[in-house]
């Protein structure tokens, strides 16, 4: 038995040291943090025959849950206190090393760029499937995400900038209502993903009330329209191995919550590819844009380099971004297992289609929501929807996972420093 040990240790820290950077198989990998489109991945990577080790991510000291079926039993969890700290780096080294892993993913962008700006402490043996450091740092940045959008070609709403509440003054009168969003993930508590206000003096007041921590608030005119989401997936050469839209029909809260496909515009297209070359991302991705309902116009909003919360609809659509995220790092897996099923035309998210459905039951005026209907005509479509299209992440066979996604109220709160949104 030791000896055995010795032998596969040795390997391990071989293969650590290595410098053969060629393709390999991936048999083992290591999962950061727990959200939905984590739940999609794990499920993806089980069918494919590899194994996903979890290191949970909590606030208090508890014992390890073993969220799904599709996740060894032998996790660990880590407190959010201590992330980015020695400590935490330490553990997952020598969690890697124990499950002999060949790559380490999470869905959380601070998570990302701290394992990615520690990339040398686990490659070769063991890939960080994330973009470089310096283009994470870059893309935090709601402002640089917005200027090298300009310069890809994208349509662009205005944008004011506000470092402080006193900035407010420089916008319009004219162009409220505003949409203010935050210019990053950790930039304002309480956190907040996207707010409507009517008037001048609703936004003073709303400004009154939060706290900034280092980036300014993005205020643009609103403007109400179904999102566009493109999904794509760029190797480490820059080379676009796949890029397809989808279209938000069903929007709660700013989220999608149902989606179709659609075609992929000349025009979308070039300033995709144009704004993944310059800004150098690798693996997968999604923009989120704006359709205006009243002129058809499609505006860049935003884009995110890691799995997110639209990943679980498009697998369901037929779009493999797990497998083509291992791709784009050069990695492949022991079974090359097709998707099953019969792909969708339409998906949702039962989750938050019945939180919609909850929303218009209660009367909650929601301006982020689309289509905007009558009480009636919004309680009875989004029950329909939520009865008829198929969801995407509740799965008989994976009892375990459905219940914890369908149970679960909104992902584990993080300390106010470390917020992201999924």
């Amino acid at each position: 038995m030791l000896f055995r040990y010795a032998e596969s240790s040795r390997e391990y820290w071989s293969k650590m040291f290595s410098q053969d950077k060629t393709p390999f198989t991936v048999r083992s990998i290591v999962m950061i943090g727990f959200w939905s489109p984590c739940l999609a991945f794990a499920r993806r990577m089980k069918e494919a025959g590899v194994a996903v080790h979890l290191i949970d991510m909590v606030d208090e000291p508890a014992s390890f849950e073993r969220h799904s079926a599709a996740i060894e039993a032998d996790g660990e969890i880590m407190l959010w206190s201590d992330a980015k700290s020695e400590k935490a780096i330490l553990q997952i080294q020598n969690f890697a090393k124990r499950v002999k892993a060949d790559a380490i993913v999470t869905a959380d962008e601070f998570t990302q760029l701290w394992l990615a700006e520690n990339r040398h402490r686990f490659e070769p043996a063991c890939r960080v499937l994330a973009p470089s450091a310096a283009t994470l740092q870059v893309l935090l940045k709601k402002p640089e995400q917005v200027r090298i959008a300009r310069e890809a070609g994208f349509n662009l709403l205005p944008n004011w900038e506000l470092f402080t509440a006193a900035d407010a003054a420089q916008i319009p009168a004219d162009s409220f209502p505003v949409c203010v969003r935050p210019g990053a993930p950790d930039s304002v508590q309480p956190m907040f993903k996207a707010m409507v206000l009517d008037t001048p003096q609703a936004l003073d007041q709303f400004l009154a009330g939060i706290q900034w921590q280092g980036s300014p608030l993005l205020v643009q005119p609103y403007c109400f329209g179904p999102n566009i989401v493109v999904h794509g997936v760029a190797d480490q050469s820059g080379r676009m191995i796949a890029l397809r839209a989808y279209l938000a029909y069903r929007k709660s809260r700013g989220f999608a919550v149902s989606l179709r496909s659609m075609r992929l515009s000349t025009e979308m297209r070039t300033a995709c590819v144009n704004f993944v070359q310059a800004s150098k991302i690798t693996g997968p991705f999604h923009f989120d844009l704006l359709q205006s309902a009243q002129s058809g116009r499609i505006y860049f909003l935003e884009v995110n380099v890691r799995l997110g919360g639209t990943t679980a609809k498009v697998i369901r659509m037929g779009y493999d971004e797990p497998m083509l995220m291992l791709k784009s790092f050069g990695i492949s897996t022991p079974v090359d297992v097709p998707l099953p099923g019969k792909f969708q035309q339409n998906v949702t998210g039962k989750r938050l289609a019945l939180a919609h459905l909850v929303d218009a039951l209660c009367k909650r005026k929601d301006p982020l929501s689309y289509p905007q209907k009558s009480w009636t005509s919004d309680v009875f479509s989004a029950l329909w929807e939520a009865i008829t299209v198929p969801d995407v992440l509740f799965n008989l066979r994976d009892v375990r996972g459905s219940l914890w996604y369908m149970l679960r109220v909104n992902r584990p709160a993080k300390p106010a420093a470390q917020k992201s949104a999924i």
